[in-house]
């Protein structure tokens, strides 16, 4: 939520490097249009590859993990999940297919955010689309019994609240024009930031809270028309 105030969003370091990539993939998006026309069949088999190996590395950073070929059968939906980690998998996949193929009706705000994350717990026994209800900070335990305060968290009390505003602060920086920190391919990353994307959610979880998240807007960045900015 920081990210966004009238503060931070100018003062963004960028590299020389950073926007030389962020150019570099809206001349790679005008090719991809080009070939979406010339080689169809290609760019369909690639994008399989890409949602599969997105499924099966997003996953396994926060341990979940499968055999690659039931991850491949999940992704397929040839094979129900049988545990814990297909659960979720077959969570990611049917969230993922929610935002590809509806990207340009899906609004970028708190009940949408929660319905994706509610479908992504629908396999587990977690109801998900609730926020925290006990606090979470992450917390270095020391041999001889004291304790540090590695990652403090947004109080379970004020979840909500700072939820609402990071999206209202997004929505506000994802309109605006002007210099390169404003750049839509540099402010879609921004809501990710580990302070907000991580452990709002009651089942604590990082990659539940930012799967949705990367999701919605991964698209927004690549689907929406290039603007100034």
């Amino acid at each position: 939520m920081k990210s966004f105030d009238k503060k931070s969003l100018p003062a963004l370091p960028l590299t020389h490097d950073l926007m030389r990539s962020v150019g570099a993939l809206h001349e790679y998006r005008g090719r991809e249009q080009l070939s979406a026309q010339q080689a169809r069949q290609a760019l369909d088999t690639l994008e399989e590859v890409a949602v599969l190996r997105s499924a099966e590395s997003s996953n396994r950073i926060e341990g979940v993990e499968a055999a690659p070929e039931r991850i491949e059968k999940l992704m397929e939906k040839s094979a129900a999940p049988e545990t814990r980690s297909e659960q979720a998998i077959a969570g990611y996949r049917d969230v993922l297919n929610t935002i590809h193929t509806r990207h340009d009706d899906i609004e970028f705000s708190t009940g949408v955010v929660r319905q994706l994350h509610r479908d992504l717990c629908k396999y587990t026994s977690s109801r998900g689309r609730n926020w925290k209800s006990t606090g979470n900070d992450i917390i270095e335990e020391h041999p001889d019994g004291t304790e540090v305060v590695r990652f403090e968290t947004v109080p379970p009390h004020r979840t909500p609240e700072y939820m609402k505003t990071l999206h209202e602060r997004f929505d506000r920086a994802w309109k605006m024009g002007g210099p390169a920190p404003a750049h839509r391919g540099v402010r879609a990353g921004f809501p990710l930031h580990p302070p907000v994307s991580g452990r709002q959610w009651a089942d604590g979880s990082p990659a539940h809270a930012a799967a949705p998240l990367q999701g919605q807007l991964r698209s927004r960045s690549v689907h929406q028309p290039r603007e100034a900015g």
